[in-house]
C-alpha cells in the first residue's frame, strides 16, 4: 500500500509540474464584431489590466495595427502603470483587413497605393460600431487613447484636426502627412479653431530618412517629403496655438521611420501623462494621506472623471505605518480611505477588522468582519 501511494504521489507531482510547465501565457484575448459600416467582419485584441477589477473603471488605449503593434504596446504600458507613470488601461489592437483604404483620407485616384481613401468610413465604424462595443463590455472610463504610425499616423492627425471630440490623446508616429501632396497640411488650417483641440493631447514623432535635416524645408526633393510635411505640421500647429492643444513634437535623428515605433511610443505615453506619477513617500507623515488624496483630485480634473488611488498602494502604505512605523492611527487613516472610497470591496473591511482585532478591539473587528460578509 505504501508503495502504491508512493507511485500515485510521484505521478501527481509529474503531472502537477508537467501542467505548469505547459501553461500558456495570456497577454489578451482575441474577440470580433461584424461592421455594417465596412461590410466585413473585424478582428480586435483586448488586453485588461492585470488584477482587472469590475469595479474600477478604465482608460481605453485604441491601437491602429493591432497585428504588429498589440504585443509592445501591452508590454510598454503596462510596465508604465505598474510603476504608477501612467494609469492602468484597457488596450484594444484593431486588426487590418485593407490597410491601404481604411487609413488614407481623402481619396487619391493618382495614387499607386490602393484601394484608397477610405478613411471617413473607418473612423464613423470606430465611432459608431467599435467603440460602443468595447464600452459596453468593459468598465470604462471617459478617457480614449488612439495611436498609430506611417499612414495609420496619418489617420491619427486627420482624426485629431477633423474629429477631436473621439479621443482625449492622440499618438502619431512618422505619420505618413505627404499623402495627397500633403492634404492635411495644407486644409488643416480651416479646422484649426480658438480652443477647437481643447484638452486634447497631441505627440508627434518624427523619424530621420535623410542625413542633412538642415535642408529638409527647402529641399524639393521626393525624398525629403515625408520628413518635409511633418515639420510643416509641426509649424502649423505651433502658430495655432490659440486651439489650447496640448502638443509635443519630438525628432528621432538615430531612428528610421521602421524603428522608431517602440521607443517614441514609451516617450509618448510619459508625455502625455506627465502630471500622472503619484509622489514618492521615502518617509509617512500624517499629512501623507492628505497629499495623496489631493494627488488625486488633480489627476481627476486633468482625466475628465474620478481617478482613485488602488487599493494595493492603500494598503502598503497602512502596512507601511502600522508594521515598519508602529503607527496605528495612521495606518487607519489610510484604512478609512479605502473603505470610504471603495465601499463595495470586502478586502477593505476585512483589513479593517484585522487593525482593530491587533489592538484587542473585538466589538469593531466583529462589525468590520459583517460588513465585509454582506459583500461575500
Amino acid at each position: 500500500m505504501i508503495k502504491y501511494c508512493l507511485v500515485v504521489l510521484f505521478i501527481l507531482n509529474f503531472c502537477i509540474a508537467k501542467s505548469q510547465t505547459n501553461k500558456v501565457l495570456e497577454i489578451g484575448k482575441v474577440d470580433s464584431l461584424y461592421s455594417k459600416i465596412l461590410e466585413e467582419e473585424r478582428i480586435i485584441s483586448v488586453y485588461l489590466p492585470e488584477n482587472y477589477n469590475p469595479l474600477v473603471k478604465y482608460p481605453v488605449a485604441y491601437i491602429f495595427d493591432g497585428e504588429s503593434f498589440f504585443h509592445f504596446y501591452t508590454g510598454v504600458s503596462s510596465f508604465l502603470a505598474n510603476n504608477s507613470v501612467i494609469p492602468n488601461m484597457i488596450v484594444v489592437g484593431i486588426t487590418n483587413t485593407v490597410r491601404s483604404r481604411d487609413f488614407t483620407l481623402p481619396p487619391d485616384s493618382s495614387s499607386n497605393y490602393n484601394p484608397n481613401g477610405g478613411g471617413e468610413k473607418f473612423i464613423s465604424f470606430l465611432e459608431k460600431e467599435l467603440i460602443p462595443f468595447i464600452e459596453k463590455k468593459y468598465n470604462v472610463a471617459p478617457y480614449r487613447l488612439v495611436l498609430g504610425h506611417s499612414v495609420a499616423g496619418l489617420l491619427v492627425a486627420n482624426i485629431l484636426i477633423r474629429y477631436p471630440a473621439l479621443f482625449n490623446s492622440y499618438i502619431a508616429l512618422d505619420p505618413s502627412l505627404w499623402w495627397k501632396n500633403s492634404d492635411i497640411v495644407n486644409t488643416a488650417q480651416s479646422f484649426l479653431k480658438p480652443n477647437s483641440l481643447k484638452n486634447k493631447n497631441f505627440f508627434l514623432a518624427m523619424a530621420n530618412s535623410i542625413s542633412d535635416t538642415s535642408r529638409v524645408k527647402i529641399d524639393t526633393t521626393i525624398s525629403n517629403t515625408p520628413m518635409r510635411s511633418v515639420m510643416r505640421f509641426d509649424d502649423l500647429l505651433n502658430k495655432n496655438k490659440e486651439t489650447g492643444l496640448h502638443y509635443k513634437f519630438q525628432y528621432y535623428p538615430r531612428e528610421n521611420h521602421n524603428s522608431v515605433p517602440l521607443i517614441a511610443t514609451y516617450d509618448a505615453l510619459k508625455a502625455l501623462f506627465s502630471f500622472y506619477k503619484r509622489p514618492t513617500f521615502q518617509t509617512l507623515t500624517d499629512s501623507t494621506a492628505i497629499v495623496l488624496e489631493g494627488h488625486y483630485k488633480m489627476l481627476s480634473e486633468k482625466m475628465g472623471y474620478t481617478v482613485l488611488p488602488s487599493q494595493t498602494d492603500l494598503s502598503g502604505l497602512a502596512w507601511r505605518s502600522k508594521v515598519l512605523d508602529k503607527n496605528f492611527k495612521r495606518a487607519k487613516m489610510f484604512l478609512d480611505m479605502w473603505v470610504r472610497l471603495y465601499p463595495e470591496d470586502s478586502y477593505g473591511y476585512i483589513e479593517m477588522a484585522r487593525y482593530y482585532d491587533e489592538l484587542n478591539d473585538k466589538k469593531n473587528a466583529a462589525k468590520y468582519l459583517e460588513l465585509a460578509e454582506k459583500l461575500k
